[in-house]
């Protein structure tokens, strides 16, 4: 999502999986093989990376980097005072999945799944930040960690404010209904959603 923020092309990507030693080879297969297909989706080679030993838990660590054109690449601190934002696509889906998860649900409602899957199976927006690159887009960012946040460290990077309107804010179908009382804390503070914010003139 990084990468995709930048309007950058992924290209490779190291992963380094620290496991018990009791952990069976088959679970580790399945990791490569997830790895592999999600590397693939977006074009990406997977370079190496390292296996370790622990006595802790499973960890996972994932770098990867891409390709940007030179002095092209989309940037936090592009934006100026009088641009407009926008973000990729509707908010808090990925919030209200996590709410779905940690508190059960008996709805198996298309809203419900659709929640899950963002939660769940998040899709970096590579093809809509090479595209914002291509319209000749300055200033973006992702929303890894909610649009408060986001808006807040584009606007700061940029050196200015942001004023956000609450009846403008793209919420993800059903989200609103589903949580009367908390659809903006979801919308607006739940992370994860991994939209692009763009600033423009």
């Amino acid at each position: 999502s990084d990468l995709a923020a930048m309007g950058a092309r992924p290209a490779w990507c190291q992963a380094t999986l620290a496991a018990p030693g009791s952990t069976p080879l088959e679970a580790v297969r399945e990791i490569q093989h997830g790895l592999v297909a999600a590397a693939g989706s977006y074009g990406c080679a997977i370079a190496g990376g390292d296996i370790s030993d622990t006595d802790g838990p499973l960890v996972l660590d994932i770098a990867a980097g891409g390709v940007v054109e030179p002095g092209r690449a989309l940037r936090r601190d592009a934006g100026n005072p009088g641009y407009l934002l926008f973000v990729t696509g509707a908010l808090g889906g990925a919030a209200a999945g996590l709410e779905v998860l940690r508190h059960g649900s008996a709805d198996d409602s298309p809203n419900t799944q659709a929640w899950l899957a963002r939660q769940l199976q998040p899709a970096a927006r590579v093809a809509e930040g090479r595209a914002l690159l291509a319209a000749g887009v300055a200033c973006a960012g992702d929303l890894s960690d909610g649009l408060l946040v986001d808006a807040e460290r584009t606007a700061s990077a940029s050196g200015c404010a942001a004023e956000l309107w609450l009846d403008s804010i793209p919420v993800e179908p059903g989200v609103r209904a589903a949580f009367p009382q908390r659809w903006t804390e979801l919308a607006l503070g739940g992370g994860e959603d991994f939209e692009l914010l763009v600033a423009v003139p």
